[in-house]
């Protein structure tokens, strides 16, 4: 048997992908699916709850929604764990064997793995010129500000004036939009971590978790990090703890 390893970015081995996904059942890893409403990611949360690897499948607990129902293009799923993300695209399986109400997904080819705990993140404060952002947010509200700092597993962002008591509900925030340099822009969907309100500047920082992005555009932006820190001094890197 191939032993799993998860410090690997990338997973390809059959065997390996049933163990972590069994590890994941196991130990009840958070697990959701990507889809686009109004134009905008939104998230769905979904339970794993087998793994047929003789079928080639695992099972989901509910339905998978799509904007287009005869679609058959391959789902983004993402799971995390602690400093652990992991996302893949599976197809949803023609045929369903799978127990009354559960969905059969064809297992993945590849699977990514991050540590988020390791994530390399830029001060984009200290880089020429601001990096605008648009925040989504539940119920179609749109909210403009600027990127602070970012990493391929977290950003924070800032917006003009107090909006503590807009984000009482840390689901209220969904995804954003952010445009980098090198007309690079980026839409994914976020997770708001925390909030405060600097009273003094009159603006409200957020720290977010960046979910459900596009295997193509975590590329690109680990590739626009990389850049950045091969062209400036270490006064725009700073080492991510936590997202």
């Amino acid at each position: 048997m191939t032993a799993l390893n998860l410090s690997e970015e990338r997973i390809t081995h059959r065997q390996q992908i049933v163990q972590l996904l069994r590890m994941a059942i196991d130990q009840r890893w958070r697990f959701s699916y990507v889809i686009m409403v109004r134009n905008h990611v939104e998230t769905r949360p979904v339970v794993p709850v087998s793994v047929n690897q003789g079928e080639g499948t695992f099972s989901v607990d509910r339905q998978i929604e799509r904007a287009d129902a005869n679609s058959q293009e391959a789902i983004m799923f993402r799971a995390q764990s602690g400093g652990i993300s992991v996302i893949f695209k599976a197809r949803v399986a023609e045929a369903t064997a799978a127990a009354a109400g559960n969905v059969q997904i064809e297992l993945p080819y590849e699977v990514r793995c991050t540590q988020l705990r390791r994530s390399t993140r830029i001060d984009v404060k200290t880089l020429a010129g601001d990096v605008p952002a648009v925040l989504y947010l539940a119920m179609g509200f749109e909210l403009e500000g600027l990127l602070l700092d970012i990493s391929t597993s977290g950003a924070q962002f800032q917006v003009a004036g107090d909006e503590t008591g807009r984000f009482k509900n840390l689901q209220m925030l969904e995804a954003c939009k952010i445009s980098l340099p090198d007309d690079f822009v980026l839409r994914t969907g976020v997770q708001l971590m925390g909030l405060h309100y600097n009273k003094m500047d009159d603006v409200t920082v957020l720290r977010c978790q960046l979910v459900d992005m596009e295997m193509a555009d975590e590329e690109k932006l680990d590739s626009y990090i990389n850049k950045v820190l091969e062209q400036a001094d270490s006064s725009v890197v700073v080492i991510s703890s936590q997202v």
